[in-house]
């Protein structure tokens, strides 16, 4: 805006005590023009026209123009006024040619300001209504720039309503931009929403990158910018769409749940406070989430750089949460290749501003992420925490010269341990797909990814004839183009070990903090191969409606696998030691295979260390089966107290949440009962129902919201069973 009203021919204009007294009216004079007039606005004729009411664009001396205007309600700021006629910071600012911050001015009592007339939350007529077209600025969704007139359509581009499930992630980015242009108030609307729903684990870190480089973003906002920016959109469908780019984000890149709960505290201050949200620190998680290794560390070498006592502060503590058991090693790596002078433990450690118990547990975290990622014996840890006490004991600085030698002896191992591949990304034993495998009920002899490729087409033709029944019973027109069989392609390998095929069990998974001497065996239901038949069982399943119009099966397996996986990464944030063992029931019951495990734990055979057998808690998560049915179960042996104590105190957790509704169920063996509950009759065991896969709730499942909420309960459950809060 070149000048605001100070610069139009007005009845009247001064300063009280620093504040303008505006003109409410504009005098015509000989020689005025509209286009003149409206530009001192920062208007084009057409919107001046629209904002004051005008019906032609010819004027005469003379002639009164009336100016909207609004006065600031008594003990009230400009907020009042932005909130009341749905203005943004920016625009309200620039309208009434306010000095920055916005936010900081000070109305004086009953000063009155120009004000644009938005229509509501009717983002389609915003535009008509109020004169004023927005345009893009890193901060608001719109301002009076003098930008040329977006012309407001439903449906644009959108393939009738449905958006196609080809789309790259380029051109989601695309799309999504557009029709915030096109739109006051997009969030909620069908056609942004279903893009929004295209964004996933797989193309999430494209469609970031792609929107801020898109060449009509001309001020790189940031989609979480966008959203946020959105104020007609009810505030909370903006903080779940937000949260949905973020969970897309944190699957991807395995986030801890920390994070998480720190940026969701970020996203409600910020939508707490007066003022337009700010998402300056969102957008440094969000970017500290996707960093590589290298940039992970250059940020933390920034931190300890510039900040002083800079281990224990927020950004430090998020940038530590980032090292996790999959980067550790290439992180710790790539501090040294910055050439510094110091390793990153030694960095750590000299910061003397910061207290000596945030040091070593930053110190820990990272050796334990590294330890997890190799597989590092509990001994080696042991010896690298005396040493890290006895430094601090220490008179002087900390001396990491031993310490950086035992990392880097953990290094040299991690080079020379093979990397996993996506077959055995889960397994404790080497997968061999090269050798045939002979189950004893069949006859044919193949390998494992044949048998793979076999059970891919059988699961394919089992979910068309499924998908078939499912659209009966909910009066669906069947068309098999309607149906996504994606999931299927996901079925993995058997695991193969000595040319049979057997459980799929992970590596010791370690705490990530000082360990509580808990251990909690994770068993996701189903997802294996017979031993006998050969067949793959993905447990039930059901169908769910993506955002690209067509219908998935939702594999119990697969979801639970999921489950599971989250689980691990809450409990090990707690201190548990964690292990996932997974598998046909067939396998798993014909091998001992959960007998076995929880006694290989207790001896110490696989810890390094042994546990009482009442310190390794087994919980194994299904999803139950019952069309139209909802809720949770737990079911239990009641010959074991222990197994009902733990029962009633995980039931008595999950119902505190009330999205959640959990029953108990008294599974005896040889009454009813569960094999892998009989396989563990020596210690606590329970077997979880989280949901109905096919029931009226099924959404749920495919929820990371009710499933965040259900391992929060189920975390907090397991540490009161344990005495542990």
């Amino acid at each position: 805006m070149s000048g605001g009203v100070s610069a139009v021919n007005a009845t009247d204009i001064s300063t009280k005590k620093g504040n303008p007294t505006r003109a409410e009216q504009i005098i015509v004079k000989s020689g005025d023009t509209m286009s003149e007039i409206a530009k001192k606005f920062g208007m084009t004729t057409e919107q001046f026209m629209q904002w004051t009411g005008l019906k032609k664009s010819s004027l005469s001396k003379g002639q009164k123009i009336n100016l909207p205007m609004a006065q600031v309600p008594k003990g009230k700021g400009i907020m009042a006024i932005i909130r009341e006629y749905n203005m943004t910071m920016e625009e309200f600012g620039k309208l009434n040619n306010l000095p920055k911050p916005y936010k900081d001015y000070k109305a004086a009592v009953g000063e009155k300001f120009y004000v644009i007339k938005h229509s509501g939350s009717d983002s389609s007529s915003s535009s008509v209504a109020s004169g004023h077209v927005p345009s893009r600025s890193s901060n608001s969704r719109a301002n009076v720039s003098g930008s040329k007139p977006v012309v407001r359509h439903n449906g644009a581009h959108s393939n009738n309503g449905k958006w196609g499930s080809s789309y790259s992630p380029e051109e989601i980015a695309k799309a999504l931009y557009q029709k915030s242009c096109e739109h006051f108030g997009a969030v909620g609307k069908p056609d942004f929403d279903a893009l929004i729903n295209k964004i996933n684990s797989n193309n999430v870190e494209e469609v970031l990158k792609s929107y801020t480089k898109n060449t009509k973003n001309k001020n790189k906002e940031s989609l979480i910018n966008t959203i946020t920016s959105e104020i007609r959109s009810d505030k909370n469908l903006r903080k779940a769409a937000v949260m949905k780019i973020y969970d897309a984000v944190a699957k991807k890149f395995g986030t801890p749940e920390s994070v998480r709960a720190g940026f969701v505290k970020e996203l409600d201050d910020q939508f707490d406070s007066w003022g337009m949200v700010s998402t300056k620190k969102l957008d440094e998680t969000i970017n500290r989430m996707m960093a590589s290794p290298s940039e992970l560390a250059a940020k933390m070498e920034h931190d300890i750089d510039s900040k002083s006592a800079a281990v224990g502060k927020e950004s430090f503590n998020e940038l530590i949460s980032l090292v996790n058991s999959k980067n550790a090693a290439q992180v710790i790596k790539a501090y040294d290749n910055l050439n510094t002078g110091e390793s990153l433990i030694n960095g750590i450690t000299s910061e003397i501003g910061s207290s000596k118990k945030d040091r070593i547990r930053a110190v820990m975290y990272i050796y334990n992420s590294l330890a997890a990622q190799i597989n590092a014996p509990e001994s080696a840890r042991d010896s690298f925490l005396q040493e890290l006490n006895d430094q601090f004991n220490s008179f002087g600085m900390v001396n990491t010269k031993e310490l950086d030698k035992m990392i880097n002896n953990m290094l040299l191992k991690y080079n020379r341990t093979p990397k996993a591949s996506s077959s055995t990304k889960s397994s404790g034993s080497k997968v061999d797909n090269s050798p045939k495998v002979k189950f004893t009920g069949k006859s044919e002899i193949k390998t494992a990814e044949q048998w793979r490729k076999g059970a891919i087409a059988s699961a394919k033709n089992e979910a068309v004839d499924k998908y078939k029944e499912f659209c009966i019973q909910n009066d669906i027109v069947f068309d098999k183009n309607d149906l996504d069989l994606t999931p299927m392609e996901r079925i993995p390998a058997p695991v193969v070990r000595n040319g049979k095929v057997v459980a799929n069990i992970s590596p010791v998974l370690k705490p990530t903090i000082k360990p509580n001497g808990k251990v909690v065996i994770l068993n996701p239901g189903h997802g294996g191969y017979s031993v006998k038949s050969g067949n793959f069982d993905p447990g039930s399943y059901s169908f769910i409606k993506k955002g690209n119009g067509k219908y998935a099966p939702l594999l119990e397996y697969e979801k639970m696998q999921d489950y599971a996986e989250k689980t691990a990464d809450k409990l090990r944030a707690k201190g548990y030691t964690v292990v996932i063992a997974s598998g046909h029931a067939q396998t798993i019951s014909a091998q001992g295979t959960v007998s076995s495990l929880v006694n290989d734990i207790s001896s110490g055979k696989l810890t390094n260390k042994k546990y009482d057998k009442k310190d390794i808690v087994f919980v194994s998560l299904h999803a139950d089966s019952e069309p139209g049915k909802s809720g949770s179960g737990i079911c239990y042996d009641s010959r074991f107290n222990d197994d009902s104590k733990l029962a009633q105190t995980l039931q008595a957790s999950l119902n505190e949440d009330d999205w959640i509704k959990a029953g108990l169920s008294e599974r005896v063996w040889g009454n009813g009962g569960i094999q892998v509950l009989h396989q563990t009759e020596s210690n606590p065991s329970v077997l979880l129902e989280v949901e109905y896969v096919n029931g009226s709730k099924s959404q749920n499942l495919d929820s990371s919201a009710f499933q965040g909420r259900f391992l929060d309960k189920l975390t907090v459950g397991l540490n009161r069973y344990f005495g542990l809060e």
